[in-house]
């Protein structure tokens, strides 16, 4: 047998190769806890353009405050937690803007990124 490197040079011949034993283990994917779901999303305006600052709430199903974060200058925000299940995304609709929608309540399934998008228009 002829092992190269990658510019073709030999490496010179090899008489043995030693494998480590029992490095690897057998793991039972089933019992770990799920996987790690997010709910992701933007905020715009009517024009499609990024509204950035917007105070993001994530809510658990009985309506407690698990964390809250801030629209990226794109816009975006993200959740990233541990377990599946129902949860309820809010914004705070900043000053000059409304929304038609400023909450949504949504079940996200284990390896899923739900998306969440909300629409502000602005105060006439």
């Amino acid at each position: 047998m002829r092992i190269t490197n990658s510019l073709d040079t030999p490496v010179g011949p090899v008489d043995v190769i030693s494998i480590a034993k029992d490095q690897f283990v057998e793991k039972d994917f089933t019992t770990l806890s799920p996987a790690d779901p997010a709910i992701t999303g933007f905020v715009t305006d009517t024009e499609g353009n990024a509204v950035s600052g917007v105070t993001v709430k994530l809510l658990s199903r009985q309506g407690k405050l698990l964390a809250t974060t801030a629209t990226n200058l794109g816009g975006y925000y993200v959740f990233r937690f541990s377990q599946p299940g129902q949860y309820t995304v809010k914004i705070t609709v900043p000053p000059a803007y409304t929304a038609a929608v400023s909450s949504k309540t949504l079940k996200v399934k284990q390896f899923e990124t739900a998306r969440v998008n909300f629409n502000l228009a602005t105060e006439p």
